[in-house]
């Protein structure tokens, strides 16, 4: 997971609930990307690194 991605990071996204997901890889946002999305391709880096907030959040909990 990119180090930018943080707790409060995904928390804001998941509440501010404009389907909004992360690149694990770059740390970038991806925009249109479902909630519960796994290993979209990101449009930063190519690769298929982009989850969806809500996701993450299980991944983030786990840790």
């Amino acid at each position: 997971m990119h180090r930018s991605i943080t707790p409060e990071r995904i928390l804001d996204a998941v509440n501010a609930d404009d389907n909004l997901g992360f690149c694990t890889a770059c740390g970038d946002d991806a925009s249109n990307v479902e909630p519960d999305a796994r290993e979209y391709k990101c449009h930063s880096c190519g690769e298929f690194a982009v989850h969806g907030a809500e996701e993450l959040l299980f991944h983030v909990n786990d840790d």
